[in-house]
């Protein structure tokens, strides 16, 4: 997968990955911003960040390493 936008795409492959962390912690930022857990803006934000975490190296090697390899773009 290549660039990939949609959030459920990123979070199950993390989740198969058994990468949970970045995502978690996105999704959490997500929630407070956006005060909701689904939708357009939470999914935006969420990605949104993810990237954060990747560009400031917030993340294990590993699972920094994981998404990258994945597509998402910092």
């Amino acid at each position: 997968m290549t660039n990939p936008t949609n959030w459920n795409e990123i979070r199950k492959a993390a989740d198969k990955a058994g990468f949970f962390h970045g995502w978690m912690a996105a999704e959490e930022n997500a929630a407070e911003t956006t005060k909701t857990t689904s939708g357009p803006e939470f999914e935006r934000i969420a990605l949104s960040s993810l990237c954060e975490a990747l560009a400031y190296n917030t993340l294990d090697k590993a699972e920094h390493d994981f998404f990258v390899a994945l597509g998402v773009q910092f």
